[in-house]
């Protein structure tokens, strides 16, 4: 009892201190004006997405890239900004301010609950408290955790479905019971933000399943089911939702849908994918962040569009840097040797293992003909690369000590690092914006 005491206190303080870190970041960001605009920090859109979550625009791909994106944010932050106003001083005029306060937590909240899942992961692993909270925390204080925790984009929310299919999976393999409705609601959330998200489902859920039953027919006879169940769901609610409130879906969003997709096929595959140990190890920390002027953006300036012509970007590097060198060893060298201890457990580590290094597989070769840099993705393989890491702490029990001093000292530094990157990303902005 006192034990279940303390984890609800713990998970507590972890989605407390989350929500509070990723909402003070992203409300320092929104006062730079970075929202307003495209691409200024890694490529990300907060502008079109916050106009989502606030007004319920979309963009012409939006209902077959991000079905239900709008039905599953805007509509529940309308109906609390109406009854805010109306229980309040019925004045409607601030409605769009405060359905963009509301919108901003929307982000800050998803980085809350993904920090409370993954501290869950650990703990039904049994893993100690003790590396449960250096694992939780290695998550949350990473790179990417503080900039797309703390932006008002779809890439947080990927990032918490993915972590809560491991945990759904992690459940199933300790009961041998397969809960339709979990994976069913949750595979319908994920692919209502993100349409992509339908293969993380499939990578997990096969998995998972085929180490439970051990049988390749019945799993593959499962995991279509599934799809075809969240398929239809998905856009069911998508299609309804559209003709509810009189917006006929047409060709013209599939075509859209075929131009977007077009637009982000990247021609150098080999070139692309040589960068991904890069944007890997710099998911938990950089080591070099780069500031450059982009001639689209200035064009955006110039039209009244926009107030940087300067994005951030860790694509562009040189590999023969001695920290570059330094942070890829040891994140890969800290997931290689979790890895090998991991498959080396009992089916239920080993099977989220397995689900891990499919998932890093599946955004490497992915990403290298599609999308943006590399980093940008870096939510969706987050919670893969802190499950391979934890490995290290299955080693025989002699070498605990140093282990845990060493994992320890590199999630110092990790914090100490990034802590000094996103300061030197603000006064950046600061300077700027003088």
């Amino acid at each position: 009892m006192i034990k279940q005491n303390i984890i609800i206190i713990l998970l507590l303080v972890f989605g407390t201190f989350a929500f509070c870190f990723n909402y003070l970041i992203e409300t320092k960001f929104d006062r730079y004006n970075i929202f307003n605009q495209r691409n200024v920090v890694f490529h990300t859109d907060p502008n079109w997405k916050l106009n989502c979550f606030v007004k319920g625009i979309s963009q012409r791909a939006w209902p077959v890239v991000h079905p239900n994106l709008t039905n599953y944010f805007h509509t529940p932050i309308r109906l609390v900004a109406k009854l805010i106003i109306y229980f309040l001083d019925g004045n409607w005029e601030k409605e769009l301010k405060i359905r963009k306060l509301l919108a901003l937590l929307i982000v800050p909240i998803f980085s809350a609950l993904n920090a409370m899942a993954i501290a869950l992961i650990f703990i039904r692993l049994k893993f100690t408290l003790l590396q449960v909270c250096m694992l939780t925390m290695l998550s949350l204080f990473s790179f990417t955790q503080i900039i797309f925790g703390s932006m008002p984009e779809t890439f947080a929310l990927n990032g918490f479905f993915i972590t809560m299919c491991f945990l759904i999976g992690t459940h199933f393999l300790e009961s041998k019971r397969l809960n339709w409705v979990r994976w069913i609601i949750l595979g319908a959330f994920g692919m209502g933000i993100t349409i992509t998200n339908i293969f993380v489902l499939i990578i997990i859920f096969f998995t998972s399943n085929f180490s439970v039953n051990k049988d390749k027919y019945l799993t593959i006879k499962n995991t279509i089911r599934l799809i075809n169940i969240v398929t239809l769901l998905t856009f069911s609610l998508s299609i309804g939702s559209s003709l509810l409130f009189g917006k006929k879906p047409s060709f013209d969003n599939i075509k859209g849908a075929g131009g977007f997709t077009r637009q982000f096929i990247r021609e150098d595959f080999w070139g692309n994918s040589s960068k991904y140990p890069v944007a890997v190890a710099s998911s938990i920390t950089p080591t070099s962040i780069k500031i450059l002027s982009d001639p689209k953006m200035k064009e955006y300036v110039e039209a009244g569009r926009g107030k940087y012509h300067h994005r951030f970007t860790i694509a562009y590097y040189d590999i023969g840097q001695f920290s570059i060198i330094v942070i890829i060893m040891i994140t890969i060298g800290i997931t290689s040797v979790g890895a090998i201890s991991l498959l080396k457990k009992h089916i239920i580590i080993k099977s989220l293992a397995i689900s891990s290094l499919l998932m890093l597989t599946y955004n490497w070769l992915f990403h290298a003909f599609w999308g943006s840099e590399y980093f940008l993705y870096s939510q969706h393989w987050i919670c893969s690369l802190i499950i391979l890491m934890s490995g290290i702490f299955l080693s025989k029990k002699p070498y605990f000590a140093p282990i845990t001093s060493i994992f320890l000292a590199f999630l110092v530094y990790v914090i100490f690092n990034n802590l000094v990157a996103l300061n030197d990303i603000f006064t950046f902005i600061r300077n700027y914006s003088s």
